[in-house]
């Protein structure tokens, strides 16, 4: 009894299942079948169907790939006693004896079974058989020590001088070759025939709990082209290589068809058996040698280790590849080089930040006339100029908002004067909203404009998103006030509001305005809300800014007539500016004094659209000099 000799059938289990393997030119498989019948057709389709899964005892159809066989080409009817009929209905059937079975013959058959059909030829084994001298099977460790049976003193040689560089050269060639290609696969199952002498070689890769062949090299399909689907399943579980030992009470002469074989486990990424390398060495007259060196093992293993290093170079090359293009959908590419080298960055963490928020205004009731195509255009147009001005100033952009954006600066790779540069970019979103209405002037029925809120603080930053989508940015109290002061922006009727802590560390760079300390929605203190004044400022804008300043001062230390006299002048001098209409609004909520209806008609006329309608902020009760002033 040899290992690749069937005992008895008397030995077979009541759940018998077959292996049925087919070897075509273009295809290679191996399906395991329980009893029954099954209808074989050639077609150029490489599947398997089940017309009636649902009843275990209709036909079964399989398809071959290959165009040359018939459409049906034959039934097989498989017992469950080791028997197979066979009902040829198509192209004639060679049998091993050298007898055919034409078209409309059928024949009984005991397995194992070879049939060849043109040039497709099928193997039919048992699957749940014991094979003979699979006491010989020895797991490969590093001394190369067999188990305590006797060896054959043929297998005791090493491999010569010349031989070893023939395994050498094939090792580079192969790690040469392109990886994850077919013929990366096919030169690795061909390693194992030339230079390492075995008979057959296979690849097979473990897809949803089954074995499929994805590359094999079969130079002589007549002594066999199917693999031992429990020994495959033992290096998968062992995660080692087994292979045949020689023995010295081998007689070839009765046991003419023996076969030894020699399987290693190749591992992915996550270590675990994704692939094993399955290599044959028959018993026959070209080759006398019987059973697997341990140096022969040791090169399928090598073979087999450079497959597992290709394959998880390949995985590290497509995740890199992976994470590159979700970073580069979220930073500038300035930032990503650094984010590669050191993913650290992204890890969760609490640092000062400056937050921006932008949205568009009176985009809503636009939309509506632009219709949904150039609705779509137009806010692309206005978004991939924002994010280019955002990610060249350092920043990060966390999301998009229907039409409008929120951005950081210093996360995750820290950035110098980050306020200074949030700034800067709101300054340049507002040119970039400048070139969007020159460039769809003939469209809009009105220029679209923006309000921009800005807020530095120390806030928690990490990624809120998924494996296949990031989201990288901060969350907490800061982030609420940056977006409340863009809101803010529509009450006061000015493009740009910042927070006190953003006004103080660009105090030395620019020009900015406190507006008033006031509660903002959501918000459970009081702030002070600064306006970011032009980046280059007239005279008259200066001036406006100063009016305003002294008139809040006023209006703070409770000189209300003072402040309603500087209101009464700039509402004459600057019809428009809503900053006056905004503390004029606090001034008629303070004040019972019937003086200031005379100011109705001063009131800038509000023609934008109707979102800018919204009820007053309040303002910060400053309790003791008001009742100061009442008394």
């Amino acid at each position: 009894m040899l290992p690749g000799r069937l005992q008895n059938f008397e030995s077979l289990p009541h759940d018998l299942m077959y292996e049925l393997a087919w070897l075509s030119p273009h295809q290679h498989r191996q399906i395991c079948l329980p009893p029954g019948k099954y209808e074989l057709h050639g077609e150029s389709l490489v599947s398997e169907k089940s017309d009636a899964e649902e009843s275990p005892l209709a036909t079964r159809r399989i398809v071959i790939g290959d165009c040359w066989l018939d459409c049906p080409q034959l039934t097989l009817t498989l017992s469950a006693n080791g028997g197979v009929k066979i009902d040829n209905a198509g192209r004639p059937i060679l049998l091993p004896s050298g007898r055919r079975i034409n078209a409309g013959q059928s024949h009984t058959l005991s397995t194992p079974v070879q049939l060849v059909i043109g040039k497709t030829r099928l193997s039919i084994t048992p699957s749940q058989i014991d094979w003979s001298f699979d006491e010989t099977l020895n797991v490969l460790t590093r001394k190369t020590e067999a188990k305590s049976h006797k060896r054959d003193k043929g297998m005791n040689g090493a491999p010569a001088a010349s031989t070893l560089v023939q395994w050498f050269d094939a090792l580079n060639q192969l790690q040469a070759a392109m990886v994850g290609s077919q013929a990366f696969y096919d030169h690795a199952v061909q390693c194992t025939f030339d230079p390492a002498g075995l008979d057959m070689g296979m690849l097979l890769q473990r897809r949803d709990n089954e074995w499929h062949i994805v590359a094999s090299h079969v130079p002589f399909p007549e002594f066999g082209l199917s693999f031992r689907r429990e020994l495959v399943e033992r290096v998968a579980t062992t995660r080692q290589l087994w292979y045949h030992v020689g023995c010295d009470d081998f007689d070839a002469t009765e046991n003419s068809d023996a076969h030894w074989v020699v399987a290693a486990p190749i591992l992915g990424h996550d270590g675990e058996v994704t692939a094993v390398l399955y290599a044959v060495r028959f018993e026959s007259s070209f080759n006398k040698r019987h059973g697997i060196r341990p140096l022969e093992a040791h090169f399928v293993r090598l073979v087999a280790d450079a497959i597992s290093s290709a394959t998880r170079r390949l995985h590290a090359q497509a995740e890199a590849a992976r994470v590159h293009v979700l970073l580069e959908q979220t930073f500038s590419p300035q930032v990503v080089p650094l984010l590669a080298r050191d993913p650290q960055l992204l890890d969760s963490r609490q640092s000062e930040m400056t937050v921006l928020f932008a949205d568009l205004r009176g985009f809503s009731s636009l939309s509506e006339k632009l219709g949904p195509g150039m609705t779509h255009q137009l806010l692309a147009d206005v978004l991939n100029r924002w994010t280019r001005t955002i990610q060249s100033q350092q920043g990060v952009v966390i999301d998009y908002y229907g039409d409008g954006l929120a951005a950081f600066w210093n996360c995750p790779v820290a950035v110098p004067k980050h306020p200074w540069r949030a700034c800067q970019t709101a300054w340049q979103m507002l040119d970039d909203l400048d070139a969007v209405n020159q460039t769809w002037c003939s469209k809009l029925s009105y220029p679209l404009q923006a309000g921009i809120g800005i807020n530095t603080g120390t806030a928690h930053v990490g990624n809120s998103g998924s494996q296949g989508k990031l989201k990288y940015g901060p969350r907490g109290h800061e982030v609420n006030l940056a977006s409340r002061l863009e809101n803010a922006t529509k009450r006061f009727g000015v493009p740009i509001l910042i927070s006190e802590s953003t006004a103080k560390q660009i105090e030395d760079h620019c020009l900015t305005l406190r507006l008033c300390r006031t509660w903002l929605p959501g918000m459970e203190q009081s702030h002070h809300v600064y306006q970011l004044l032009e980046r280059h400022p007239n005279h008259a804008s200066v001036q406006s800014a100063r009016d305003y300043s002294l008139a809040l001062t006023d209006f703070e230390a409770g000189l209300f007539g003072d402040c309603m006299d500087k209101v009464t002048r700039l509402l004459i001098e600057q019809a428009g500016d809503r900053r006056l209409d905004y503390l004029l609004d606090q001034l008629e909520s303070i004040s019972p004094s019937d003086s200031l209806n005379q100011l109705h008609h001063l009131r800038p006329k509000r023609t934008v659209s109707t979102d800018l309608n919204v009820a007053p902020l309040p303002f910060q009760a400053w309790h003791s000099n008001l009742v100061t002033a009442r008394n």
